[in-house]
């Protein structure tokens, strides 16, 4: 093999590897980010529901209220 074939290979091997670095880096940095504003949309869902459900776990009859 021609040692321009190689050259570019290798450069191309060294941009691949600092590209996968990069990637882990910010996947790192991002996942606490997108963790923490699906938790709040998690916790205003369930919070929404229990208050569509208060009234028919009041009622005493689950299986015939609003949610059923």
């Amino acid at each position: 093999m021609r040692i321009g074939m190689r050259l570019l290979l290798g450069y191309f091997l060294l941009v691949a590897v600092a590209a996968w670095f990069v990637l882990a880096i910010f996947v790192k940095e991002v996942k606490p980010g997108v963790r923490r504003a699906t938790e709040g949309t998690l916790i205003d869902t369930a919070t929404l529901l229990a208050e569509l459900a208060r009234p028919d776990l009041l009622s005493g009859d689950p299986t015939h209220g609003q949610l059923a």
